[in-house]
């Protein structure tokens, strides 16, 4: 029988306690181990109150008198587990009493922990509803900031019951005005650096755990423990104050406690706006009464005007609201028809809608109703037919006077014009700036390029290439944060134009080849065949969005490869979406940095900057840029694994392709009489230098006024200029004036114009289009890019062809020369790198692995050019290039040949040329090197 009852009693899920007489334990089932924590044999022989009574051990050792005396007693308290937690249980004792003798008494714990903690938790929920409700009260009656933030941390601390409350008002410059809010005194003092951090960052934060917190390090209270939110009180992006609630419990539902904070600062936030408004604006007494009118609308649904007509149109209710709004008395429309408050000009057509109500339930409409003084109102009205058994019986109508939203709408229409002015303000100081940074930086470049051109020994050209670098280097940084501004002032402009999709994308790629190589990584690209050969777009920022997101990719891998792919994602009759996807097997990014490096100044680490460079707008612009053109971008990685930039842009289809403009040869431009006009005196001095080395005959001129004066003389002289290079911003008389002009002039009128820029304005564009422009280059320009486009424009003028739009460094690649080169190496890596320059410039390439397979090849075709590697098997290039010497002795011929070599040791090119070669480049290959070498090499040959 006592093993029967004491496996019953260790089957109750609840703690069993029975002590003897003396009030020590003597039995204690598995219940009572699992809620207090004792074992069994720790528990028997011991008092129970000296067991689990902890700090109340007093009051429990009276109860336990009080049950030894033969009292039943139910209650609830507190008890305390071994390890010192204390633990809320529901308690039913009793005596047990043998042959009327007290041998002990006998009782069930049952934890009600959770019961404890859901009630609190209702509780302080409850409160700090109750302290919401309170401060919309507040918000609504108390018109004083002061009063408002005052009461509102009296009833924080009342209701919420924490421990810590404190309000701030703060100045325009964001400096504390007034202190609001009770507490420990030393716990307000050392908050307030918590106060200054979030109005210094501008953010609302949360510390869980001041203990655990690196911002709390130094506070003198990180031992009490607790929590502590701060919250901006902001409106429309105005801060007016800040909020601080601390508490040294844990929060019972941490996310709608802080929910429930947030909503307050918001609502006290918006109090506050309302309020410093109010004092600012002279039509107090305007935004008063639209706030009680506000306040109306809550307390009762006929804050509106309400009317009710029935089937003969009749007037049978209207309520006060719409008997003030048109100024009747109380009961005086009753009885009358609708049309007495409907205008002269307006009743044909209300007539028309009255009659179309009986078949139509519901409408809504904007008019105007006639007071009983005459007066005209504006309203806007939702009628509403009502049919009883399906018949027609009358209609109810909602009139809203909307005399303030006419209000608003004018004052609309000025803030828009005075953003309209602000904007354009914008466009110019931005274009100031442009203007400003470029033309200096014109003038170190230009001069770079021409010191390059001259003698020198091999330390001065390391000097100046490294200067050169550097200078191009400052130019991107420079670009980038004016590209950066042009984005936040929204002044960023599209140029579609027609391009071609495959040739650009693989040209934007291959000019990455080098530093690609150079870093032993593979770059691919893979443009499906099955997308349209000619595509419509901004082909300058689609440029500018891969070339930023594969040069990262370069820089952010050490091995492996980088590749580019494309697909075709959706496709109409006008315009086709394109999906790009840029991957590569570098370093990688963190998945918690992967929503913020499209941010501006962002990086995914600090510490890349210092280690990769940067200023971290790339990422920011080229997502805006994204955006511009219809797509969206966004990126899949994982640290150590790589990373995938995925964007799609939407560009427009054509139906066929327009021939282009067939390029002249360089021979066709010499002794070409050039007018350059600039006001700044470097550009001048370079744009003659460029244009002496090309073997045309340059002037200059300072102004506009000097411009048409000379070219006046010189149609005097019946020497007229072929070509006018003039630059946009010039005091006096600016470019755009100054084209006005020469198109006045009889023999100067259809000569062709090129606009040089440095403030690069939105507009500026489509305004030399309309002007006749048939050239429009920003500096500093690129002496290969210049020539290119001079050479464009004399193709198109000398031919039959027009060109309908300015050539631009954007669109020049699909009017430059296109040559039949042949490509003389052995080497697989350099190959490529060659073939991605040339073919950058739209050149055709045919590679030959030796100086024998060359000479074969240049029996079967014909080239323009043979670039000639020196070192090769079977056959060398200073070889190979002897025999294409002796073949032309019969011919009469001359092939330019190019050396290519990694040798740059003194005597080097005397050798190359003693061969027969034209001309020589050292490895490794820099495209504006290599450029202008071909091209020399080609102007000898002329």
């Amino acid at each position: 029988m006592e093993l029967h009852l004491q496996a019953l009693i260790d089957s109750i899920k609840d703690a069993v306690v029975a002590v003897d007489s003396s009030g020590q334990v003597i039995i204690w089932n598995p219940g009572a181990e699992l809620i207090f924590g004792y074992k069994r044999k720790e528990a028997i022989g011991r008092q129970i109150d000296e067991l689990i009574g902890g700090p109340e051990q007093s009051e429990a050792k009276k109860i336990t008198r009080n049950i030894l005396r033969r009292r039943v007693s139910n209650f609830i308290a507190t008890r305390y587990r071994k390890d010192g937690k204390p633990v809320s249980v529901s308690i039913s004792a009793s005596p047990v009493v043998y042959k009327n003798y007290l041998i002990g008494g006998v009782a069930v714990y049952k934890d009600i922990s959770e019961l404890v903690q859901k009630d609190q938790l209702l509780a302080h929920t409850n409160r700090l509803l109750r302290a919401i409700s309170d401060i919309n009260q507040m918000i609504i009656q108390v018109k004083d900031p002061s009063r408002l933030l005052d009461q509102a941390a009296r009833s924080l601390v009342e209701n919420g019951k924490y421990g810590l409350v404190r309000m701030v008002l703060v100045d325009d410059e964001l400096r504390p005005k007034e202190f609001f809010g009770q507490g420990d005194k030393k716990i307000l003092n050392h908050f307030t650096p918590c106060l200054e951090r979030v109005l210094k960052n501008r953010r609302s934060f949360f510390i869980p755990d001041v203990t655990k917190s690196q911002a709390c390090k130094k506070c003198p209270q990180r031992k009490k423990g607790g929590w502590v939110a701060c919250f901006l009180l902001e409106h429309n992006r105005e801060i007016l104050g800040a909020m601080q609630v601390g508490y040294a419990r844990d929060i019972f539902d941490q996310a709608s406690e802080i929910k429930l904070l947030e909503e307050i600062a918001g609502d006290l936030g918006f109090a506050l706006y309302s309020l410093k408004k109010d004092r600012e604006k002279q039509r107090v007494e305007t935004e008063l009464k639209n706030l009680q009118q506000f306040q109306e609308k809550i307390l009762t649904s006929l804050a509106e005007g309400v009317v009710v007509e029935n089937a003969r149109g009749h007037i049978t209710y209207v309520n006060p609201a719409l008997e003030k709004m048109l100024g009747y008395r109380p009961g005086e429309l009753l009885g009358q028809h609708w049309s007495v408050f409907i205008p002269e000009d307006q009743l044909e057509q209300v007539k028309s809608k009255s009659r179309a109500r009986q078949s139509m339930t519901k409408e809504r409409y904007e008019t105007r109703l006639k007071t009983r003084d005459g007066r005209l109102v504006p309203v806007l009205i939702h009628a509403h037919s009502i049919f009883e058994r399906k018949k027609f019986s009358g209609v109810v109508s909602v009139i809203t006077d909307i005399s303030h939203l006419k209000q608003i709408e004018e004052e609309l229409r000025l803030s828009r014009e005075e953003a309209l002015t602000a904007s354009k303000a914008k466009s110019e100081f931005l274009a100031n700036m442009s203007h400003e940074i470029r033309t200096p930086m014109n003038g170190i470049i230009g001069m770079i390029e021409l010191a390059l051109q001259t003698e020198l020994n091999d330390e001065q050209l390391q000097f100046l290439k490294a200067a050169r670098t550097s200078a191009e280097s400052l130019l991107t940084i420079l670009n980038d944060i004016l590209d950066f501004s042009k984005i936040e002032a929204r002044m960023i402009e599209l140029i579609p134009v027609e391009f071609n999709l495959h040739n650009s994308i693989t040209e934007i790629v291959a000019t990455l080849a080098l530093p690609a190589h150079q870093k032993g990584l593979e770059l691919l690209c893979h443009v499906p065949p099955s997308l349209p050969e000619t595509v419509v777009g901004d082909t300058s920022r689609l440029r500018q969005v891969l070339l930023n997101l594969v040069s990262n990719a370069i820089k952010f891998t050490e091995r492996g490869e980088v590749e580019v792919e494309v697909e075709e994602q959706a496709r109409t009759s006008r315009d086709i979406t394109l999906h790009f996807m840029v991957r590569d097997t570098g370093i990688g990014i963190p998945r918690n940095k992967l929503d913020s490096i499209f941010q501006p100044f962002v990086q995914a680490d600090a510490s890349f900057s210092r280690k990769y460079g940067g200023t971290g707008l790339g990422l920011a612009i080229t997502s805006q840029l994204v955006n511009l053109m219809g797509g969206k971008i966004w990126a899949e990685s994982e640290a150590g694994q790589g990373s995938t930039f995925h964007f799609t842009v939407r560009l427009g289809l054509v139906p066929e392709r327009r021939p282009r403009a067939v390029p002249a040869t360089l021979a066709a431009v010499h002794g070409l009489r050039v007018l350059v006009v600039d006001d700044n005196q470097t550009n001048r001095v370079i744009l003659k230098e460029m244009l002496q080395s090309w073997r045309m005959k340059p002037e200059v001129a300072s102004s506009g006024p000097q411009a048409i004066s000379l070219i006046r003389e010189a149609l005097g002289r019946q020497e007229g200029f072929g070509l006018f290079l003039l630059d946009l911003s010039m005091p006096e008389m600016d470019g755009f004036e100054l084209i006005r002009n020469i198109k006045e002039i009889d023999g100067a009128r259809e000569v062709p114009i090129i606009i040089l820029t440095s403030a690069d304005r939105v507009g500026d564009l489509q305004q030399a289009k309309e002007l006749g422009a048939q050239g429009y280059l920003v500096k500093p320009v690129r002496p290969s890019d210049l020539l290119d486009t001079i050479m464009a424009i004399k193709g198109a003028t000398s031919g039959a062809q027009r060109l309908e739009v300015p050539i631009t460094e954007h669109t020049l690649p699909e009017f430059r020369r296109k040559l039949n080169i042949l490509l003389a190496e052995d080497n697989p890596i350099n190959q490529k790198v060659a073939i991605h320059l040339l073919q950058k410039k739209g050149h055709r390439v045919t590679v030959a692995e030796n100086g024998r397979q060359a000479l074969e090849i240049l029996d079967r075709e014909k080239f323009d050019l043979v670039l000639m590697d020196v070192q090769m098997p079977e056959m060398d290039g200073f070889e190979a290039t002897r025999q294409i010497r002796q073949r032309e002795q019969s011919s009469g011929q001359h092939l330019p040949v190019v050396a290519m070599t990694a040798h740059a040791m003194k005597g080097d090119r005397e050798k190359c040329l003693e061969a027969g070669m034209d001309d020589y480049v050292a490895k490794p290959l820099y495209p504006e090197e290599l450029y202008r070498v071909i091209e020399r090499a080609l102007a000898r040959k002329r």
